[in-house]
């Protein structure tokens, strides 16, 4: 989930393609608006993900480039990850550009996933302008973000009923995505989106399980903390023999679909990856695998960067 208003730290003044899933240049493709609360948007967009049903609103206030890239994404989106109707049936996307008054009944602005009732979904996506006039990479990202929490919503029914809220393994793993998303479809072969995620606090340093808590927004600019924290806990899993992308694959996915609770969540993570939460906190605050030397002068988030070759295809086929 992101507020309105949150921007990325990296402007990437360059025009990007959308690309297929073999990485080719992939063409748009024409999406129809609306200025009307009620009218949907079905024409260039896949109308299902796995078996749940999807209702488009995209407003005529965003630009033309914007919709189509929207469609190319959710159509790579819903190939890779597919949402099933186990713990909700249907999903309702409003989008709109910030610089109009927000257009839809009872649709708040920014970008997150909300609903009418635990059953139906929304995904809404309030895309500033100013991404638009400085071709920022957030007007993309974003949509990768917002829909791995459809897919986290999808394989999980605590997090779909708030049962489970530990912020770094929700936000951390869905910013995670998106930075990995973004590099591999639109972000220049020299530069990394996870720039955009380098402000990790230093309060981290001393207490990761702040970041557990949704309280710690203060400390998790463009959840920089939270993505840190799960690269770290790649590259645990890496050290006990694990291949990058299947590493990933434990953390975005294995983890989620083992339905954890706030009430036994680190019981789970303990099962799912060999060690314990307080271990692996341990581990981030003193290990030179992890920090800069001396170990004193803080985490190097270069140290947890995934493999700049790391596909979203690689971690989910």
């Amino acid at each position: 989930m992101k507020k309105k208003g949150a921007l990325s730290a990296v402007v990437f003044s360059l025009s990007f393609w959308s690309c297929g899933e073999d990485g080719s240049p992939a063409t748009p493709t024409t999406v129809e608006t609306s200025n009307t609360a009620t009218a949907s948007v079905t024409v260039g967009l896949p109308p299902v993900s796995g078996t749940i049903p999807i209702t488009y609103n995209l407003h005529e206030s965003l630009p033309a480039a914007w919709t189509g890239y929207f469609a190319t994404a959710m159509q790579n989106l819903i190939a890779l990850l597919p949402l099933n109707t186990t713990n909700f049936s249907t999903l309702t996307v409003y989008s709109w550009n910030d610089n109009i008054t927000e257009p839809y009944n009872n649709v708040s602005g920014g970008a997150y996933i909300g609903g009418s009732s635990q059953t139906d979904k929304w995904m809404v996506l309030e895309i500033p302008n100013a991404e638009f006039e400085h071709n920022h990479l957030h007007q993309y990202s974003v949509i990768a973000h917002e829909y791995f929490h459809l897919h986290q919503l999808s394989v999980n029914s605590s997090m779909s009923t708030q049962a489970f809220s530990i912020k770094w393994l929700m936000e951390g793993a869905a910013a995670a995505f998106e930075s990995v998303y973004t590099d591999q479809y639109y972000t220049p072969s020299d530069q990394t989106y996870f720039d955009a995620q380098t402000s990790v606090d230093f309060l981290v340093d001393g207490d990761p399980a702040v970041l557990e808590s949704y309280s710690s927004s203060d400390v998790d600019q463009n959840y920089s903390s939270s993505v840190f924290l799960v690269l770290a806990l790649v590259k645990e899993l890496m050290k006990a023999g694990y291949s990058e992308a299947d590493a990933f694959k434990r953390v975005l996915t294995t983890f989620p679909t083992q339905n954890p609770t706030d009430s036994n969540w680190k019981s789970v993570f303990e099962s799912q990856f060999g060690f314990s939460v307080d271990d692996f906190y341990n581990v981030v605050k003193t290990s030179s695998d992890y920090r800069q030397l001396p170990v004193t002068a803080g985490v190097d988030v270069n140290k947890v960067r995934p493999n700049r070759s790391l596909t979203v295809q690689s971690i989910f086929d």
